[in-house]
């Protein structure tokens, strides 16, 4: 089964130009070799030697541009799987009969050895690794659950879960913090929103939206615009039961 990671893949370009090379070193007539004395006799090898190595090059880059396009990554086929996990997180949720007040996807890069981003018309839509969060209310009780996403198998798996009653609540915010790490693409750092919760235990930190990343890889105002107004409502939402 593929990883998520396959649907970032490149396009193998360096396998296209080995292809060309090879395919043009097979056509490139070398009948001028005859005419220099001194390798006229070594005619044989010559050519042996230049259709061994387009052969060569050839057969090497073949499976890398095939393998491409058997495994084509499709930006469709990601957004849909997304939608679909997201369905069975949200109506498993709903199942449990309490009040869905918010719900958010969420990219954490520090998350994993690995992050990819791609973009679609512009905005960078399409990220690994992928969370989804939850926010719920029942018996006055403030559920909140975390997901990590496999795209590919369509699948998630709960990575967070936290509940405190809401007369604990002491206040409910939006704040911002800079988180600092590693990955196999070096050193990176991480522009993230959270939503704070703090209650008479401690606190309760849920990253909703990276930004630095993300608009490395294009323009990011509608989707800070998106979580913006879930987070307002949401907010509103548990300072109101706080009175």
């Amino acid at each position: 089964m593929h990883s998520d990671k396959y649907f970032f893949q490149k396009f193998p370009i360096g396998s296209v130009i080995t292809l060309l090379v090879g395919i043009f070193l097979f056509l490139v007539n070398l009948s001028f070799v005859e005419q220099i004395k001194y390798l006229r006799e070594y005619n044989y090898l010559v050519h042996f030697a230049k259709n061994s190595i387009a052969f060569v090059l050839i057969v090497y880059s073949i499976p890398f541009i095939l393998m491409y396009f058997i495994k084509f990554p499709n930006k469709k086929k990601f957004e849909m799987n997304l939608e679909e996990v997201k369905k069975n997180f949200l109506d498993n949720i709903k199942s449990k009969d309490g009040k869905l007040i918010a719900d958010f996807v969420s990219f954490r890069p520090w998350m994993n050895q690995e992050f990819y981003v791609k973009s679609v018309k512009g905005i960078p839509k399409i990220f690994i690794p992928i969370y989804l969060v939850s926010f719920t209310i029942k018996n006055d009780i403030l559920y909140i659950i975390e997901a990590e996403v496999s795209i590919n198998s369509k699948e998630y798996r709960i990575s967070g879960y936290y509940l405190v009653h809401l007369s604990n609540i002491v206040s409910a915010n939006l704040s911002q913090d800079r988180i600092f790490f590693s990955s196999s693409m070096g050193d990176a750092a991480a522009k993230v929103n959270f939503i704070e919760i703090i209650h008479s235990s401690g606190t309760i930190k849920i990253p909703i939206f990276e930004e630095e990343l993300l608009s490395n890889y294009g323009n990011i105002s509608p989707l800070r615009e998106e979580y913006s107004l879930k987070v307002m409502t949401l907010l509103k939402y548990l300072n109101k039961e706080l009175l």
